[in-house]
C-alpha cells in the first residue's frame, strides 16, 4: 500500500512538472526568447545612447575606444561631432578621417578634420554620381607610397629645363561640369561655361604670382559621364609618364548640392567653398590624404569656414597613378561666376606652399 502510493505521487509529481517538450512547446519557447531579444535591443537602442551623452553620441563614444587614438577628442566634445544637423554616420565618418591614417601632421590638424562638419544632413556630392566604372569591391591598383612633399621617382633634370617643365598638373575627369548662372544647365561642352574656366584660373594665378609651371589638360572625359573615370585614366597616366617632374596633380570639379552648402561670406563677398576628396580604394591613399590635410589645414588657419573640409571615400578617382594627388571641388551648380572665381586664388596660395 505505501509502496503503491508513493508510486502514484511520483507519477503525479513527474506529469505536472516534468512534462516531456513537444514540437508546440519549443516553438513558444523560441518566441519568447525572440521577444526579449527585441525588447532588450529597443531599450539598448532608446536609453543607451542617451545614457552616454544623448544624441545618439554614446554610440560613438563607445564604438571609438576600440580605434587608436580616437579616445580623448571624443569624450571632451561629442556633441561637436553631430553639430548642424549632421547625421550619425557622417560624424562617425569624420572620426575616421581624423583618426585612423598615420602620419599625420599633427593632432591638431587631424581633429580640425574629424569635427569640420558641413551643414547639411544628406548632401550628394557631384564627384559620385556616375561613377560606375569604378568598382568599390575590385582589388585596389597597385602604387608607390611616398612621404608627404618628398619628389617623387624621376629621372635627373637640370634646374634650366625644370624651371620651364610642369610641376603641377591640373584636370577634369567631369570636363563638363556647369554653372547654372552661368550657362543654364548644369552640363555643357562649352568649355568657356564650364570648371573648365576655374582650371585656367587656378594655372595663370600659380604661374604668374608663384611661379610655379602648370600643365592644364582640358581633355572632356565624362562623355559618357559613366565611364569618366576609366577614360580619363590613359591619359592622365600617359601625361605623368611624359613629365615625371609633376609634384602635384589636381582633378578639379565643382560639386552638385545646395549653394547654402558651398558659399562663404570671406571678406564681405560671396566666396564658393572648397571641398577635397580622396580616395581609399589603392594602397598608398594615406599619401593623399595627408597631402589633402596639408591644403585643408593651411586654408583653415587662414580663412577658416572657406574649407568644407576633406572627405574620404571608397573609390580610386585615379588618384593611384600620383602621391599627391587630390579631388578638388569649388562650389556647386548653384554657385555664381564670381564666388567660384573668388576662391581660386585661396585655392591657389594653398597649392604654392607645396612648393615652398
Amino acid at each position: 500500500m505505501y509502496q503503491g502510493s508513493r508510486v502514484a505521487w511520483q507519477k503525479e509529481i513527474y506529469k505536472h512538472h516534468f512534462i516531456p517538450v513537444t514540437k508546440g512547446t519549443d516553438i513558444i519557447g523560441l518566441i519568447r526568447i525572440l521577444l526579449l531579444m527585441m525588447a532588450l535591443t529597443m531599450a539598448a537602442i532608446i536609453f543607451f545612447p542617451a545614457s552616454l551623452g544623448g544624441s545618439g553620441t554614446g554610440y560613438l563614444i563607445l564604438v571609438e575606444q576600440h580605434l587608436p587614438g580616437m579616445a580623448e577628442h571624443v569624450k571632451k566634445n561629442p556633441s561637436a561631432l553631430i553639430e548642424n544637423g549632421l547625421t550619425l554616420k557622417d560624424a562617425y565618418n569624420r572620426l575616421l578621417l581624423g583618426s585612423m591614417p598615420p602620419g599625420f601632421g599633427s593632432e591638431k590638424t587631424a581633429q580640425k578634420a574629424a569635427l569640420n562638419v558641413e551643414k547639411s544632413r544628406n548632401p550628394t556630392p557631384e564627384h559620385l554620381i556616375a561613377i560606375t566604372s569604378e568598382n568599390p569591391l575590385a582589388p585596389a591598383p597597385e602604387s608607390t607610397t611616398l612621404s608627404l612633399l618628398a619628389s617623387p621617382p624621376a629621372a635627373e633634370i637640370d634646374a634650366g629645363e625644370k624651371q620651364h617643365s610642369p610641376r603641377l598638373l591640373i584636370y577634369h575627369t567631369h570636363t563638363t561640369e556647369s554653372f547654372l548662372p552661368v550657362s543654364g544647365k548644369a552640363f555643357t561642352t562649352d568649355l568657356t561655361q564650364s570648371v573648365v574656366i576655374l582650371g585656367s584660373y587656378l594655372a595663370e594665378i600659380l604661374e604668374s604670382e608663384y611661379g610655379v609651371p602648370v600643365l592644364h589638360h582640358r581633355e572632356i572625359f565624362d562623355i559618357p559621364r559613366s565611364n569618366a573615370y576609366a577614360q580619363a585614366r590613359p591619359a592622365i597616366t600617359k601625361i605623368l609618364e611624359d613629365n615625371p617632374q609633376i609634384e602635384v596633380v589636381v582633378d578639379l570639379h565643382r560639386d552638385g548640392i545646395s549653394r547654402e552648402i558651398t558659399t562663404f561670406a570671406l571678406n564681405g563677398n560671396d566666396t564658393a567653398r572648397i571641398l577635397f576628396v580622396v580616395g581609399t580604394r589603392h594602397e598608398a591613399w594615406n599619401s593623399n590624404l595627408r597631402f589633402a590635410l596639408f591644403l585643408q589645414n593651411i586654408l583653415d588657419e587662414k580663412y577658416p569656414g572657406l574649407c568644407r573640409g576633406t572627405r574620404k571615400q571608397r573609390f580610386t578617382y585615379n588618384q593611384h597613378v600620383h602621391p599627391r594627388s587630390v579631388l578638388v571641388e569649388i562650389g556647386s551648380h548653384e554657385n555664381k561666376k564670381d564666388e567660384v572665381l573668388r576662391a581660386v586664388p585661396y585655392l591657389a596660395e594653398a597649392l604654392a606652399k607645396a612648393f615652398d
